[in-house]
């Protein structure tokens, strides 16, 4: 019979979860894998939602009003605080521009589907991590989709009385969400790691552990303690190993889900146990369960963001004609990242005053080359990678010059694990450009080499539009001595 009693090692798994997530954010090298704290929290919500739901059915005590009406009474009055405080606070720090999108953010919040909102902003010219102050609420919204549905669907299952019929769908639901997970990974691993859908998995583990966990008393405690060993190892390697480059959610999702289903169901143990139920680890997990979405972690956005960009305007991932549509005279080729784009509109207007054109192509976060391509959740952008054979094919037939403009130090720990040293990332690309060169054939070829920077990520239009009721602190870094800026020291290079 399944039972339903407070068990304080859920709080101490609680306590692994937020630790690991915090640890991330803050990008403690060895918490490269933290965020799958959030895939332990809804194994635990799978878990502990269905068997609230089926000991209360069992007990003719279960309703779909009242289980709605506790859900919005845990939830939302801490989500309500956090998301008015922010709004407000925002007020004196953001640009108008990021203020609009917060505000946008935050309606989402309110309807539960931020999710939806952060998935169709997600991008590389997406707004960056430090403006988007409710970003984790998208984890929220996938809860509370979860919690909108399952208590629906459960319950009609309960009607026939029989359990095997909850554990096929549990059991079809976690298949199907891993392989359309894993599928979709290459397609849009955005969608895959923001909706519900391909979340279902984790979700779907705690609710099979409801149908097991009571046979956990049969077990000796000799065993119990090996599953304890085995769940936290699970854990730590997925902490520990995981990275940006990670393919994940997908099959990688199962290690962090498995290893908190066995600290679920072993937790009781005699001695290990207390590592889950010891007082810190309970009023830390508790702790967390009150104020989780208090936390907002901010942290500076690694990738290219500005709002007025050159390339506005201009197709990113073919070739666009440059100045004078009709013109038989033919400049050149500009090719690149979105460095590249960022020179179109200069171009464009020089170009049509002279009546000539040019052919561009500039995508977004595509470091361009025969050999190499940007990772995309450990595995390679087979977009990007198209890019230089459509290039080769569009120059085969002239000697025109080429103007290559790349993000050159932008790359580094995308392009694979093993360069992330500095000066064998440069070799690398050097070796590429080479490559290139050959390739091309004989023809002129025009580096565009990386601006010193001050490594303000966020626009120098925003950060001139920020309210001053505070030091604008980013305007220092606008001052910084070019001598010190980045880019460089792949120019020395060149």
């Amino acid at each position: 019979m399944i039972s339903r009693q407070y068990r304080s090692e859920i709080d101490g798994i609680r306590t692994i979860a937020v630790l690991s997530v915090i640890l991330f954010h803050f990008e403690f090298k060895l918490f490269s894998g933290g965020f799958v704290g959030v895939d332990i929290f809804f194994v635990i919500s799978g878990f502990l939602i269905t068997q609230n739901i089926v000991v209360d059915f069992y007990k003719e005590k279960f309703s779909l009003k009242s289980f709605y009406i506790k859900r919005v009474r845990r939830l939302f009055p801490a989500l309500f605080t956090v998301l008015l405080l922010t709004i407000f606070i925002a007020f004196f720090l953001f640009s108008p521009e990021h203020y609009e999108r917060l505000s946008k953010s935050l309606i989402y919040s309110l309807f539960s589907i931020s999710n939806f909102f952060f998935w169709t902003e997600s991008g590389y010219f997406d707004t960056s991590v430090n403006f988007k102050a409710f970003l984790h609420t998208w984890s929220l919204s996938v809860e509370e989709q979860y919690y909108l549905l399952w208590p629906i669907i459960l319950s009609t299952l309960l009607l026939f009385k029989k359990k095997i019929f909850i554990i096929i769908f549990l059991v079809v639901s976690l298949v199907a969400s891993l392989l359309f997970s894993e599928f979709y990974l290459l397609k849009d691993p955005n969608a895959v790691f923001y909706l519900m859908p391909f979340r279902i998995a984790e979700f779907a583990i705690g609710g099979l552990l409801v149908f097991v966990i009571d046979y956990q008393s049969k077990l000796k405690n000799v065993y119990k303690e090996l599953l304890i060993i085995l769940g936290l190892l699970l854990i730590a390697f997925s902490i520990f190993y995981y990275d940006k480059e990670t393919s994940f959610p997908g099959y990688s999702v199962l290690i962090p889900s498995i290893g908190t289903a066995l600290l679920i169901y072993a937790g009781n143990s005699k001695y290990l146990g207390f590592l889950l139920k010891n007082k810190i680890s309970i009023f830390y997990g508790v702790e967390s369960r009150i104020n989780k979405k208090i936390n907002n972690l901010f942290k500076d956005s690694k990738k290219f963001h500005i709002d007025e960009f050159g390339g506005n305007g201009f197709i990113a991932n073919d070739f666009e004609i440059l100045g004078e549509e009709k013109s038989k005279d033919l400049s050149f080729y500009l090719i690149g990242d979105s460095y590249a784009l960022q020179y179109a509109y200069g171009m464009d207007k020089v170009l049509n005053k002279n009546s000539k054109k040019a052919y561009m192509l500039g995508d977004h976060g595509c470091i361009i080359g025969p050999d190499i391509t940007r990772l995309i959740k450990g595995k390679p952008d087979i977009s990007c990678a198209k890019q230089f054979n459509k290039i080769l094919e569009k120059v085969k037939n002239n000697s025109k010059p080429i103007i290559l403009v790349q993000y050159w130090g932008g790359y580094r720990g995308l392009i694979g694990t093993s360069l992330n040293e500095k000066a064998k990332y440069y070799d690398v690309l050097l070796d590429n450009i080479s490559k290139m060169k050959e390739m091309f054939g004989d023809r002129k070829i025009i580096l565009v080499g990386s601006q010193p920077g001050s490594g303000y990520k966020d626009g120098v239009i925003n950060c001139l539009k920020k309210p001053r009721f505070f030091k604008n602190k980013c305007i220092d870094n606008l001052n910084l001595d070019q001598k010190k800026g980045k880019g460089l020291f792949f120019n020395s290079r060149l």
